[in-house]
């Protein structure tokens, strides 16, 4: 469930996928989350003023209800200082504790880096854009995926036409109709990639 796209049944749907701004207007609705018994929050770790927000409501629920069960999932959160947020125990007895941590192994999996590490750039966007096109001219074609700071940050300076390239921005304030077309597949006889962009060949 995203922002003006909401494809959940009242009567049918048993697992809801939104986002944290979903979530808290869910809580403004339902100060409790009555409808919830379980809520996970996922790459917590990517600390947003949402996710802080949620994470206070959320232990402030639990206080009031026992038998809402909170999961906090991150690759790389602290994870001894996120369960004291949500241990309620006030006692010496770890028995009486009401937060737990559980880790599962991971999978390693292998991966190439065919350009060598770039030192800190004064025009990050400007390296960025450089590294994209060394991959685009010297490796075999398929998709780049290019993480930047903010939406701000577009690809314009990408002559994507000359250079067949098709530039799709990736952010969370995109329509849903935008964000269907990242799932397109495209021809591959040339470039893409994906960032706050994805360039994508075409």
């Amino acid at each position: 469930m995203i922002r003006f796209d909401d494809c959940s049944d009242p009567n049918s749907t048993r697992i809801l996928f939104l986002t944290d701004g979903m979530l808290i207007r869910e809580i403004m609705k339902d100060p409790l989350l009555r409808k919830y018994s379980i809520v996970m929050v996922d790459e917590a770790h990517e600390r947003s003023i949402n996710t802080d927000i949620l994470l206070g409501l959320l232990r402030k629920i639990q206080r009031k209800r026992n038998d809402l069960k909170v999961i906090v999932a991150s690759a790389t959160l602290n994870a001894e200082e996120m369960r004291d947020f949500f241990n309620s125990n006030e006692t010496e007895e770890p028995l009486n504790d009401t937060a737990t941590i559980l880790t599962v192994e991971g999978r390693e999996f292998p991966c190439r880096c065919p350009l060598p590490k770039l030192d800190p750039h004064p025009d990050y966007l400007k390296a960025t854009v450089e590294t994209v096109m060394k991959i685009h001219f010297n490796q075999p074609a398929g998709d780049v995926l290019a993480f930047l700071t903010g939406q701000r940050c577009e690809a314009k300076k990408l002559k994507k036409d000359d250079l067949k390239m098709k530039v799709l921005p990736m952010h969370g304030s995109l329509p849903a109709s935008e964000q269907m077309r990242h799932g397109i597949s495209v021809n591959h006889d040339t470039h893409g990639t994906i960032s706050e962009f994805l360039l994508q060949s075409l």
